[in-house]
């Protein structure tokens, strides 16, 4: 429903702080899980691979040396993010505390 804040009427065990972006967490668990599975992946590798992960930035053959560079390192920049989130929300959840 539009307008509908469903976190504040959840009764779940673990309840979250405002509204969630469900996606976004979502999106970071799944970089995270392709993470554990794959530990010597770089990160701009993981990016590149995962769908969802910001498609403008995935390299392409016909990308020229300086372009790949600066997808890599946004792509680094974001799996970064992802891990970052995924790993807070597990030891919030870990303690006891909304992700």
């Amino acid at each position: 429903k539009q307008g509908f804040q469903y976190a504040k009427n959840s009764r779940a065990r673990y309840r979250i702080e405002g509204q969630p972006n469900v996606p976004a967490l979502k999106q970071a668990m799944l970089v995270y899980e392709h993470r554990q599975t794959n530990p010597q992946m770089k990160l701009w590798e993981i990016g590149n691979e995962m769908p969802g992960v910001i498609r403008s930035q995935k390299l392409k053959s016909s990308d020229d040396q300086y372009i790949k560079e600066q997808k890599k390192k946004v792509l680094a920049a974001t799996v970064s993010r992802y891990l970052r989130r995924a790993q807070e929300s597990i030891e919030r959840v870990g303690q006891g505390l909304s992700p």
